[in-house]
Protein backbone atom coordinates (compact mmCIF):
# COMPACT_ATOMS: atom_id res chain seq x y z
CA UNK A 1 0.00 0.00 0.00
CA UNK A 2 1.28 3.51 -1.17
CA UNK A 3 1.78 6.44 1.61
CA UNK A 4 -0.17 9.40 1.06
CA UNK A 5 2.08 12.02 1.52
CA UNK A 6 0.70 14.24 4.48
CA UNK A 7 2.58 17.46 3.32
CA UNK A 8 0.07 17.63 0.75
CA UNK A 9 -2.24 18.85 3.08
CA UNK A 10 -2.00 22.44 3.40
CA UNK A 11 -4.98 24.47 4.27
CA UNK A 12 -6.63 27.76 2.41
CA UNK A 13 -8.97 28.44 4.29
CA UNK A 14 -11.16 27.15 7.29
CA UNK A 15 -14.35 28.48 9.14
CA UNK A 16 -15.95 27.26 12.35
CA UNK A 17 -19.24 27.56 11.81
CA UNK A 18 -21.93 26.80 14.73
CA UNK A 19 -25.60 25.10 14.49
CA UNK A 20 -28.62 24.67 16.55
CA UNK A 21 -29.90 20.81 15.09
CA UNK A 22 -32.14 18.69 16.63
CA UNK A 23 -34.06 15.18 15.34
CA UNK A 24 -37.02 13.92 16.90
CA UNK A 25 -36.47 10.60 15.34
CA UNK A 26 -32.69 9.93 16.32
CA UNK A 27 -34.19 11.28 19.72
CA UNK A 28 -31.38 14.51 19.64
CA UNK A 29 -32.79 17.67 21.44
CA UNK A 30 -32.30 21.21 20.09
CA UNK A 31 -28.40 21.24 20.22
CA UNK A 32 -25.53 23.44 19.73
CA UNK A 33 -23.19 22.16 17.30
CA UNK A 34 -19.93 22.99 16.05
CA UNK A 35 -18.84 22.33 12.54
CA UNK A 36 -15.48 22.69 11.21
CA UNK A 37 -14.68 23.14 6.98
CA UNK A 38 -11.16 22.98 6.09
CA UNK A 39 -10.26 23.90 2.43
CA UNK A 40 -7.44 22.82 1.18
CA UNK A 41 -4.97 23.20 -1.54
CA UNK A 42 -4.91 22.06 -4.62
CA UNK A 43 -3.28 18.55 -4.26
CA UNK A 44 -1.43 16.95 -7.47
CA UNK A 45 -1.41 13.26 -6.65
CA UNK A 46 -1.45 10.63 -9.29
CA UNK A 47 -1.17 13.00 -12.91
CA UNK A 48 -4.66 14.28 -11.43
CA UNK A 49 -5.27 17.60 -9.63
CA UNK A 50 -7.66 17.42 -6.60
CA UNK A 51 -9.63 20.20 -4.78
CA UNK A 52 -11.43 19.22 -1.29
CA UNK A 53 -11.86 20.12 2.38
CA UNK A 54 -11.87 18.35 5.72
CA UNK A 55 -15.15 18.34 7.07
CA UNK A 56 -15.74 18.04 10.50
CA UNK A 57 -19.13 17.94 12.16
CA UNK A 58 -21.85 17.37 15.30
CA UNK A 59 -18.62 18.95 17.20
CA UNK A 60 -19.49 19.18 21.04
CA UNK A 61 -17.68 21.98 22.80
CA UNK A 62 -18.41 23.07 26.50
CA UNK A 63 -18.12 26.68 26.08
CA UNK A 64 -20.42 29.56 26.99
CA UNK A 65 -18.59 31.95 23.96
CA UNK A 66 -16.26 31.57 21.73
CA UNK A 67 -13.79 33.43 23.57
CA UNK A 68 -13.80 30.52 26.13
CA UNK A 69 -12.08 28.66 23.47
CA UNK A 70 -9.25 30.87 23.65
CA UNK A 71 -5.82 28.65 25.22
CA UNK A 72 -8.45 25.58 25.78
CA UNK A 73 -7.56 21.99 24.70
CA UNK A 74 -10.58 19.64 23.80
CA UNK A 75 -9.82 15.56 23.73
CA UNK A 76 -12.53 13.42 21.52
CA UNK A 77 -13.06 10.18 20.87
CA UNK A 78 -13.16 7.99 18.20
CA UNK A 79 -16.07 7.08 15.92
CA UNK A 80 -18.17 5.00 16.89
CA UNK A 81 -17.41 6.03 20.75
CA UNK A 82 -20.09 8.73 21.90
CA UNK A 83 -18.81 12.36 21.55
CA UNK A 84 -16.90 11.69 18.44
CA UNK A 85 -16.56 13.82 15.56
CA UNK A 86 -17.92 12.72 12.72
CA UNK A 87 -15.26 13.84 9.87
CA UNK A 88 -14.29 12.76 6.35
CA UNK A 89 -12.35 13.90 3.26
CA UNK A 90 -12.74 13.09 -0.40
CA UNK A 91 -9.94 11.79 -1.96
CA UNK A 92 -10.02 9.57 -4.91
CA UNK A 93 -13.35 10.00 -5.77
CA UNK A 94 -14.46 7.87 -2.04
CA UNK A 95 -14.91 9.18 1.51
CA UNK A 96 -12.20 8.97 3.96
CA UNK A 97 -13.13 8.90 7.28
CA UNK A 98 -11.13 11.52 9.71
CA UNK A 99 -11.10 10.35 13.32
CA UNK A 100 -10.36 13.66 14.82
CA UNK A 101 -8.42 13.18 18.61
CA UNK A 102 -7.54 16.57 19.92
CA UNK A 103 -7.92 20.06 19.43
CA UNK A 104 -5.52 22.57 20.84
CA UNK A 105 -7.01 26.48 20.57
CA UNK A 106 -4.46 28.97 21.46
CA UNK A 107 -4.83 33.13 20.73
CA UNK A 108 -7.65 34.70 19.35
CA UNK A 109 -7.11 36.95 16.83
CA UNK A 110 -9.08 39.31 14.45
CA UNK A 111 -12.43 37.16 14.39
CA UNK A 112 -10.06 33.95 13.88
CA UNK A 113 -8.48 31.65 16.56
CA UNK A 114 -5.45 29.83 16.61
CA UNK A 115 -5.78 25.95 16.58
CA UNK A 116 -3.73 22.79 16.29
CA UNK A 117 -5.57 19.66 14.96
CA UNK A 118 -5.20 16.04 16.24
CA UNK A 119 -6.20 13.68 13.40
CA UNK A 120 -5.91 10.06 11.70
CA UNK A 121 -7.17 9.40 7.91
CA UNK A 122 -8.60 5.77 7.15
CA UNK A 123 -7.65 5.65 3.24
CA UNK A 124 -8.29 2.22 4.18
CA UNK A 125 -12.03 2.61 4.24
CA UNK A 126 -13.10 2.47 0.47
CA UNK A 127 -10.11 0.67 -0.53
CA UNK A 128 -7.76 3.79 -2.01
CA UNK A 129 -4.64 1.80 -2.21
CA UNK A 130 -3.13 4.04 0.31
CA UNK A 131 -2.91 3.10 3.81
CA UNK A 132 -4.23 4.76 6.87
CA UNK A 133 -2.43 8.10 8.35
CA UNK A 134 -2.39 8.21 11.70
CA UNK A 135 -1.36 10.77 14.39
CA UNK A 136 -0.92 13.50 12.28
CA UNK A 137 -1.01 17.16 13.10
CA UNK A 138 -2.78 20.07 10.95
CA UNK A 139 -1.92 24.54 11.87
CA UNK A 140 -5.26 26.21 11.04
CA UNK A 141 -6.10 29.92 11.29
CA UNK A 142 -9.79 28.90 12.13
CA UNK A 143 -12.31 32.02 11.22
CA UNK A 144 -15.28 32.58 12.99
CA UNK A 145 -18.23 31.53 10.95
CA UNK A 146 -22.06 31.69 10.84
CA UNK A 147 -24.71 30.29 13.30
CA UNK A 148 -27.56 28.55 11.44
CA UNK A 149 -30.80 27.25 12.97
CA UNK A 150 -31.82 23.90 12.12
CA UNK A 151 -35.60 24.30 9.61
CA UNK A 152 -37.32 21.70 11.65
CA UNK A 153 -36.54 24.23 14.41
CA UNK A 154 -37.28 27.11 12.58
CA UNK A 155 -40.74 26.16 11.49
CA UNK A 156 -41.75 25.03 14.40
CA UNK A 157 -45.18 26.00 15.72
CA UNK A 158 -43.94 26.48 18.89
CA UNK A 159 -40.73 28.70 18.23
CA UNK A 160 -39.40 30.70 20.17
CA UNK A 161 -36.83 33.08 19.15
CA UNK A 162 -35.51 34.26 22.33
CA UNK A 163 -35.30 30.35 23.64
CA UNK A 164 -33.03 30.08 20.21
CA UNK A 165 -30.79 32.98 20.94
CA UNK A 166 -30.11 31.64 24.56
CA UNK A 167 -29.02 27.73 23.26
Amino acid sequence: MNQFPIELLQPINTVLNAKIFKNDFLKIPATLFYTIEITLAEIELENKKINTSLYLDFIRFNIYKLQDLENCIFEFPINPTSGFIEGSVYFFDVHNPVDVRKMEFLTIKNNSIDTTLYFDIDFEYESTNYSKLNNCELKLDLQFGELSIDTDIMNAENFDEKIANEI
